[in-house]
């Protein structure tokens, strides 16, 4: 059987000389990444290993979280991670969290940094969901 893949959160900056990295949260769902989770990093690079093991978690406020990766030590490394997506298998996340995220957008004020506020959200259309599940 083949194993899904879930997108948990995305490398947002480097932050210590250490290595460390700063991921958001991503579809609404809270920070899952934990000390010992091996994930992958997509796009992958052409020199750089394609999944890595969570070495610690830090400081999080719900929408983000410090995150040292076993192998990323230096401050060039962790900035070669900047922008990427992390993947968590779907199998290793907490019961539920399927149900955590879009359902979660509902309600949630629509703006534009040009535009201002453009509305709320009423409703989520699944068009799709064959295609919904594979780009999840």
């Amino acid at each position: 059987m083949r194993t899904r893949w879930k997108t948990i959160a995305h490398v947002v900056q480097a932050r210590a000389t250490s290595g460390e990295v700063v991921v958001g949260s991503v579809h609404g769902l809270p920070p899952l990444l934990a000390e010992g989770m091996e994930v992958a990093l997509v796009p992958p690079a052409l020199k750089a290993p394609r999944f890595l093991t969570v070495s610690r978690t830090g400081a999080s406020d719900g929408i983000s979280q410090l995150i040292s990766f076993e192998g990323v030590d230096t401050l060039s490394a962790a900035k070669e991670l900047v922008g990427r997506t992390i993947l968590a298998r779907a199998g290793e996340l907490p019961h539920g969290i399927e149900a955590i995220g879009r359902d979660a957008l509902v309600g949630a004020r629509v703006e534009d940094l040009a535009l201002g506020f453009l509305g709320v959200i009423e409703e989520i259309l699944v068009l799709f969901p064959d295609l919904d599940k594979v780009a999840d």
